[in-house]
């Protein structure tokens, strides 16, 4: 396993969570007992947490005199950390497991008819496909410092997270000519080019440029819809609320879930104007979200901006 940087094990954390959602009960019954009781979402989230800068300063902190740790400090912290979240997976059976787990679903994947459906992606040959990433990636090169959205998802760590106005300025520029783009279109153009590392048809939705350009940018070694990415955080986010204590009712999930839904597609959740639009104003607006969530209301979405907006 490659955890040579933090991207490496960002996107181990995202294979997990993604084969967990497709086992069955008893295939995770049967991780988890490969693992002695440690199951895959609990792996990919300690996975996740071992690659974010902001806890291994932390654990730097923790274990340092210093509020302002040294970056050997950090470097050690980090070790700690990745050592932990992948004690697991270092074993040859659980590993074995995981192998055996995938094949599966890939089997399963394949019988339904995804190469099918992947082929319908983008109309033209290879040397079409290449000429739209070409272009594509010329015009970010060219343009990183003229577009809001692009200043900042072209430096890491971000200073900021790029606005849904901010990402359609971007979806804008690029669909004039001479460019003629889409986000669409350059998606697909990923698909034929670069098959095994695109996962998903994206590209429907502007908020899909954030996928697109990090991946370009390599940022991200798979090409993943953004819907797919904040439904990821979201399940992992609720992982770690059950591990916290805190529990939702089946109304306060679907509220919970709309907000996700909305936060996929708009990038954000405004708390002044978004109760106002649907599906949250046929549903009771911000009276019927008070009434279910109290004053646990404005921090709950705060957390999930700060967790399911992050790029």
């Amino acid at each position: 396993m490659d955890i040579a940087d933090d991207q490496a094990l960002t996107s181990v954390a995202v294979r997990l969570v993604r084969l967990s959602r497709k086992l069955s009960a008893t295939e995770r019954a049967e991780f988890a007992k490969a693992t002695g009781g440690r199951d895959m979402l609990e792996i990919a989230q300690a996975v996740r947490e071992a690659a974010d800068p902001e806890r291994q300063l932390e654990v730097a902190q923790e274990t340092s005199s210093s509020d302002d740790p040294s970056e050997e400090e950090i470097k050690a912290a980090r070790e700690e950390l990745v050592k932990v979240a992948v004690a697991e997976l270092r074993s040859g059976p659980v590993r074995q497991k995981i192998e055996e787990l995938q094949a599966e679903v890939d089997q399963y994947i394949h019988i339904g008819g995804a190469d099918q459906l992947l082929e319908a992606g983008f109309v033209g040959g290879k040397d079409a496909a290449e000429d739209v990433v070409s272009t594509w990636r010329r015009f970010i090169e060219e343009n990183h410092d003229e577009y809001t959205a692009l200043k900042a998802l072209y430096s890491e760590p971000y200073r900021r997270r790029p606005t849904l106005a901010e990402i359609k300025e971007l979806a804008a520029a690029i669909r004039r000519p001479p460019l003629n783009l889409t986000p669409e279109r350059v998606w697909g153009a990923y698909e034929r080019l670069e098959q095994d590392r695109v996962k998903g048809h994206g590209g429907k939705l502007d908020a899909d440029l954030v996928r697109l350009v990090r991946y370009t940018l390599e940022q991200d070694d798979e090409l993943v819809p953004h819907s797919e990415v904040v439904a990821l955080r979201f399940e992992l986010w609720l992982r770690e609320q059950e591990a916290d204590g805190r529990s939702f009712t089946p109304e306060q999930l679907r509220w919970l879930e709309m907000v996700r839904d909305h936060i996929a597609a708009s990038m954000s959740f405004d708390p002044a104007e978004d109760y106002d639009l649907l599906p949250f104003a046929e549903e009771g607006g911000i009276t019927a979200a008070y009434e279910l969530f109290g004053s646990n209301l404005r921090p709950l979405i705060d957390e999930l901006n700060e967790q399911l907006t992050a790029a």
